[in-house]
Parts: structure tokens; C-alpha cells; sequence
């Protein structure tokens, strides 16, 4: 069935497809703050990194439901826990999931974009004095998510 977002039946069935989908990979709710949508994440084994989906949907008691149109879309991406306790980002799905077209066809791009960043995240660089790993800046450079040159510098 096509989705139509202007149907709360739609963004209902929409919001417990996804759920269904995050429990079926193994992802669990997360409280992010600032956040005032459902967000699932799953730690990949022995990297200090998080995988997140944000899913444009608005928790309920009963689940979730998907927001009416709108400017938002489902985002996927990965963050690393520093020693800090600080989070960097380390990386993000090359495309948005638009909520259009069919309800299955949005939770497999959903579940598409998913796999996309956990194989980023798991395989990307690490530096090479901590270990942790490195994230492009904005000017394209691969920078660790330690920032351990600083604390050498200033050592």
C-alpha cells in the first residue's frame, strides 16, 4: 500500500513498522536529549561506537507514529563515545530516507541505510596512537574522534 502521510492509520502503521524493524535488528530505544522523536541506536561490539536511527516518528504509549509531512525524514548515523564522555560523530548515511511510496519500500531503505553505516562505522580508519576512530572533517580530512594530538601537545 502506498503511504500516505496526511493518514494517521498510515503514520500509525508506518511508526510500528519501524519499531518492529529496530527490534528485529537488535536496536533498542535511546533517550537523546533535545530530541522529541523516536530514537533507536545498537552499540557495534568493541568500538565505543552507536549506531542511531532517528525516525521522524513521535513516541506514544502504545508505539510510535510518524509525523505528517513535513521537512523531516529518517536519518541514520553513527557516533563514538569519547573517553570524555563527549560524542562525535563518526558516520552518516549518504542519503535521507523520505517517507514516499510504499510503507515496506520505506522501512527497507530505512533497514538499507542501517547496514550502510554499521559497515562504515565498523570498518572505517582508526589512528594509529589510540586506536579510536577517525571521522572527515570538514575540509575533507580524516581526523581522529580522540583528538589525541591535542592531548600530546599539550602533555
Amino acid at each position: 500500500m502506498k503511504y500516505d502521510p496526511n493518514s494517521l492509520t498510515d503514520r500509525r502503521a508506518l511508526g510500528a513498522a519501524l519499531l518492529l524493524k529496530m527490534e528485529e535488528t537488535g536496536f533498542s530505544r535511546v533517550e537523546r536529549e533535545g530530541t522529541h522523536e523516536a530514537v533507536f541506536g545498537r552499540e557495534i561490539p568493541d568500538t565505543g561506537i552507536t549506531v542511531l536511527v532517528y525516525t521522524s516518528c513521535n513516541p506514544t504509549k502504545a508505539g510510535a507514529t510518524a509525523r505528517s509531512c513535513g521537512t523531516d525524514a529518517i536519518r541514520v548515523c553513527a557516533v563514538y563515545r569519547r573517553e570524555d564522555g563527549r560524542e562525535r560523530g563518526v558516520a552518516k548515511a549518504d542519503k535521507r530516507v523520505h517517507r514516499v511510496g510504499r510503507l515496506t519500500d520505506v522501512v527497507s531503505r530505512t533497514h538499507s541505510r542501517m547496514r550502510e553505516v554499521w559497515k562504515l562505522a565498523a570498518t572505517g580508519a582508526r589512528c594509529s596512537d589510540c586506536g579510536a576512530p577517525k571521522f572527515l572533517s570538514r575540509r575533507k580530512n580524516l581526523v581522529c574522534a580522540e583528538v589525541c594530538w591535542s592531548k600530546t601537545v599539550a602533555a
